[in-house]
């Protein structure tokens, strides 16, 4: 298992794990058959990213298969420059697998070296498995958007969750 930055010739098989999250994970924002992006503009989205410094993909790879993968989106603005998003999506085949934990490791490296210092997210506040991990890498609970999230005619709560860099949490 490695993780590594997305390429170009990934797009399919980021559009096909895409659409694979999308039908077995309740978890991710989109419904099955909402999402419309061709393969086409996946290789825009993976080329933006490798041109823009704000904003890094990575995959989990098994072999040569795409398991899991993670979105960094940082901030443009001196003002935000040092807070970055995360997105986080693991096929189900590989959940409890290591996969989540690759994938942390590797944007937790990634935002030091770029002086990223504020790491955040949101997580529905039924999943668990994910909420402990988030966790078990510092972060924190900082907040709740109750009944965000439409799940089959349910309101479905999220947690911001967020995590701080050592140097700036001590301080």
């Amino acid at each position: 298992m490695r993780c590594r930055e997305a390429r170009l010739e990934d797009a399919v098989a980021v559009l096909q794990l895409f659409h694979k999250l999308d039908v077995e994970s309740d978890y991710m924002l989109f419904e099955p058959g909402e999402r419309t992006t061709t393969v086409c503009e996946q290789e825009a989205i993976i080329r933006s990213f490798t041109q823009d410094t704000t904003k890094r993909m990575f995959v989990a790879e098994d072999g040569q298969q795409i398991c899991g993968l993670c979105i960094l989106q940082g901030g443009s603005l001196n003002r935000n420059k040092h807070v970055a998003s995360l997105v986080i999506g693991v096929e189900k085949a590989y959940w409890r697998s290591g996969v989540g934990s690759l994938l942390m490791d590797t944007i937790l490296s990634i935002a030091e070296a770029a002086a990223i210092t504020r790491l955040e997210l949101t997580v529905h506040s039924t999943n668990a498995r994910a909420v402990k991990l988030y966790q078990r890498f510092g972060f924190v609970i900082e907040g709740e958007r109750r009944g965000s999230i439409n799940l089959e005619g349910t309101r479905v709560d999220e947690y911001y969750m967020a995590r701080l860099s050592p140097a700036v949490a001590s301080a």
